[in-house]
Protein backbone atom coordinates (compact mmCIF):
# COMPACT_ATOMS: atom_id res chain seq x y z
CA UNK A 1 0.00 0.00 0.00
CA UNK A 2 2.77 2.57 0.85
CA UNK A 3 4.34 1.70 -2.74
CA UNK A 4 1.31 2.66 -4.24
CA UNK A 5 0.72 5.70 -2.33
CA UNK A 6 4.28 6.79 -2.95
CA UNK A 7 3.67 6.06 -6.91
CA UNK A 8 0.38 8.12 -6.65
CA UNK A 9 2.44 11.14 -5.19
CA UNK A 10 5.00 10.88 -8.01
CA UNK A 11 2.70 11.02 -10.69
CA UNK A 12 0.64 14.22 -9.15
CA UNK A 13 3.93 15.90 -8.02
CA UNK A 14 6.12 15.69 -11.14
CA UNK A 15 4.91 13.92 -13.98
CA UNK A 16 1.68 15.85 -14.48
CA UNK A 17 3.25 18.97 -14.42
CA UNK A 18 4.76 18.07 -17.93
CA UNK A 19 1.46 17.14 -19.36
CA UNK A 20 -1.09 20.06 -21.20
CA UNK A 21 -4.88 20.76 -19.32
CA UNK A 22 -6.46 17.95 -21.46
CA UNK A 23 -4.66 15.10 -20.83
CA UNK A 24 -3.87 16.23 -16.92
CA UNK A 25 -7.82 15.74 -16.44
CA UNK A 26 -8.02 12.65 -18.20
CA UNK A 27 -4.90 11.69 -15.77
CA UNK A 28 -7.22 12.88 -12.75
CA UNK A 29 -10.16 10.70 -13.92
CA UNK A 30 -8.26 7.56 -15.03
CA UNK A 31 -6.22 7.35 -11.89
CA UNK A 32 -9.21 7.83 -9.87
CA UNK A 33 -10.68 4.86 -11.79
CA UNK A 34 -8.00 3.15 -10.59
CA UNK A 35 -7.93 3.72 -7.01
CA UNK A 36 -11.29 2.70 -6.86
CA UNK A 37 -10.45 -1.02 -8.11
CA UNK A 38 -7.46 -1.16 -6.06
CA UNK A 39 -9.88 -0.63 -2.59
CA UNK A 40 -12.50 -2.55 -4.36
CA UNK A 41 -10.29 -5.66 -4.94
CA UNK A 42 -8.38 -4.82 -1.83
CA UNK A 43 -11.40 -5.02 0.32
CA UNK A 44 -12.74 -8.13 -1.35
CA UNK A 45 -9.48 -9.83 -1.51
CA UNK A 46 -9.35 -8.70 2.64
CA UNK A 47 -12.87 -10.27 3.34
CA UNK A 48 -12.05 -13.36 1.72
CA UNK A 49 -9.30 -13.52 3.85
CA UNK A 50 -10.79 -13.15 7.29
CA UNK A 51 -13.61 -15.63 6.09
CA UNK A 52 -11.18 -18.48 5.50
CA UNK A 53 -9.53 -17.44 9.35
CA UNK A 54 -12.98 -18.56 10.44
Amino acid sequence: MALLGVTVVKVFVFDLSFLTRFYRIVSFFVLGLVLLLVSFFYQRTRAETQAAKR
